[in-house]
Order: C-alpha cells, then sequence, then structure tokens
C-alpha cells in the first residue's frame, strides 16, 4: 500500500489474459482461508504449531487450491516453510495455476524458502499452467543465484511443456542477454529448437538483438536449421532487411568452410577439415570415374569403328575389281570365239 490507498487486486478477467508474469502475487480475501492458513498469513508461529499438534492437516486447502505451504513461500516467511516442511507437509501439491510452493517462491524472490524446499526435495521440474519450471521464473527475474541452485537440485535445464520455450529460448524471446550467455555457459543446448522448428538464432534474428546473435555465433551453433516454414536465419534477416545480421551470418558461414577459427571451441575447429576431406574425396573418385569412361570409350571407338569401315570398303572393291575382270574376260571370248571362224573360213 502507498500514501494509505488499498491495493487494488486484478481482476478475473486481467488474471486469465495475462503472460503468467504480470500478478505474482496471491490475491488473498480473508473468506477464501481456513484456520491454518490465516495463522501461516499473519505469521503466528504458535498457532501454527497449536494445529500441527492437534492433527489439523498441514496439506489442506483453501477455497483457492492453496495450501498453508503455498501462502507461506508467497509471504517469505522461512520459520513457517521450515516448520510445515518438518511436520512432512507435501511439498509438490499444485494451486489453481498448477504451481508448486517453489514454483511460487522462485516466482517471488524468496530465495530462503526455495532453498528449504529443495534441500528437502521438492521437485524443480514440475511445469505449471503456462508450461513453465521453476526455472523459467529464475530466468524472467534474472536472478542467477536461484539459477545455480535450482540447476544443483536436478533442475532439467531443457523441461518445458510442448508449446512453451526451453529456458535458452525463452531468454532469447525476451531479449535477456545476460541470462542467455549465464545459460549457455550451464551447458544449455544451443541447437534446442520450439514447437515450430524455430532456433535461438531465429528468434534473436526475427527480433533483430545482434548481441545475442554474436553469443550465439561464438557457440558453434548451427546457422542452416530450418524451421517449419523451411526458412533459416538468413532468410529471416533478408525479410528483416538487416544486413548487419546477415552479414554477422554469412562472414561465420565463410570462415566455417574455410577452416578458420572462430572461436576457442575445440569442435568448430574439428568439423570443417572433415568437411573438406569428404568433398576432396568425392572430387578425386569423380574425376577417376570420368577419365575411365573417356578411356574406354576412345578405346572404343578407335579399336572397333575404323576397321569396320576399313575392311568394308576394301572388301566392296575388291568385289568390284573381280566382277569387272569377269565381265571383260567373258567378252574377249566371245569376240575371239566369233572372228577366228570367219577368218579361216575366208
Amino acid at each position: 500500500m502507498e500514501d494509505g490507498k488499498r491495493e487494488r487486486w486484478p481482476t478475473l478477467m486481467e488474471r486469465l489474459c495475462s503472460d503468467g508474469f504480470a500478478f505474482p502475487q496471491y490475491p488473498i480475501k480473508p473468506y477464501h482461508l481456513k484456520r491454518i492458513h490465516r495463522a501461516v498469513l499473519h505469521g503466528n508461529l504458535e498457532k501454527l504449531k497449536y494445529l500441527l499438534l492437534t492433527y489439523y492437516d498441514a496439506n489442506k486447502r483453501d477455497r483457492k487450491e492453496r495450501t498453508a505451504l503455498h501462502l507461506a513461500c508467497a509471504t517469505g516467511q522461512p520459520e513457517m516453510v521450515h516448520l510445515l516442511v518438518s511436520r512432512r507437509c507435501e511439498l509438490n501439491l499444485c494451486d489453481r495455476e498448477d504451481r508448486t510452493p517453489l514454483i511460487k517462491a522462485v516466482q517471488l524472490r524468496q530465495e530462503a524458502c526455495a532453498t528449504l524446499l529443495l534441500q528437502n526435495g521438492a521437485n524443480p521440474n514440475i511445469t505449471d499452467f503456462f508450461g513453465r519450471t521453476a526455472l523459467h521464473y529464475a530466468v524472467y527475474n534474472e536472478d542467477t543465484s536461484m539459477i545455480e541452485k535450482l540447476l544443483s537440485h536436478g533442475t532439467n535445464i531443457e523441461e518445458c511443456s510442448k508449446c512453451e520455450y526451453q529456458p535458452l529460448l525463452f531468454a532469447v524471446s525476451r531479449r535477456k542477454v545476460k541470462m542467455v550467455e549465464f545459460l549457455l555457459k550451464k551447458k544449455a543446448n544451443v541447437n534446442a529448437i520450439d514447437y515450430l522448428g524455430r532456433s535461438a538464432l531465429i528468434h534473436a534474428v526475427t527480433l533483430g538483438e545482434k548481441d545475442i546473435v554474436i553469443l550465439l555465433l561464438q557457440h558453434n551453433i548451427d546457422v542452416l536449421s530450418r524451421d517449419a516454414f523451411r526458412k533459416i536465419a538468413g532468410d529471416y534477416a533478408i525479410e528483416a532487411k538487416n544486413r548487419v545480421i546477415f552479414d554477422l551470418i554469412y562472414e561465420y558461414e565463410r570462415k566455417r568452410y574455410e577452416d578458420l577459427p572462430i572461436n576457442s571451441n575445440p569442435v568448430s575447429s574439428q568439423k570443417p577439415p572433415t568437411l573438406k576431406g569428404t568433398s576432396d574425396e568425392e572430387d578425386s573418385v569423380l574425376g577417376i570415374a570420368r577419365e575411365n569412361k573417356d578411356g574406354e570409350k576412345s578405346r572404343t571407338v578407335s579399336s572397333e569403328k575404323p576397321p569396320g569401315l576399313k575392311a568394308s570398303s576394301d572388301e566392296k572393291d575388291s568385289v568390284l575389281n573381280i566382277a569387272r575382270g569377269k565381265k571383260y574376260g567373258e567378252k574377249t571370248k566371245r569376240v575371239s570365239s566369233r572372228k577366228k571362224p570367219s577368218l579361216e573360213a575366208t
């Protein structure tokens, strides 16, 4: 409250139309609560101890499906959290937005409460109504300390629902350069894609974030990855007429295939030689095959066609000469046979 004015709670329509980040606080009204919830809300530790000693259900929900542990984490009361956890309160129950007490503690920056839950075995990979884990809210808050703790307690850095981005893609879509750099250092998958096949590079190019593009290129991202629309990052740079980003991608691709070092990552220095070697081998094999094919063609032409043509012409000439000789011989015989008798008679 400020200036004595009562804080206005968001309407139902505002909450339904929100993106899950706009109204992190619980809207709490007295008639929503049971006795154990009122004890937690007012910070009455003695009353909470009394209720738990009289076998009061520690997991009892209020009218908004919240447990006492949800309210203790949302209001930042580590003593209440410790007492509820020690009485074996269930740690992974969800409220109406499918958020666990851990998600609520991370969302509202209650690191002490979140640490107690993680140390006692709370599951950090549960997704809420929006498909986000506690890690998404830590990334949104740019809380590196909380991210470290979540990852050290088994958080999957790629966990999300089918319709939500992975934490790295989420950081790119929110233009959080520091979070992108931090997650890449924590071995987030740089080539991860969303439900439309879009990579982190495509998101960065679409948003025109040059600094994020440079970070991703330094970590050997696949620049030829295509999304569901069969487009690559360079296509989006051309559509946006962003010459600076297009030149960055083009220069990266050129250096990669010219076997020049791009960064200190050994993967980038190993891949180009294999690509170059395979292309040389293919060229040599194709060259040998073409030479063999040309040699075979020349041999067949030289060995088969000319002799065949020559033999046929010689045979024709000899046949014509024989025929002419026979014809001339017959003519001479006829002439001699006719003339001689006439001479003898005279």
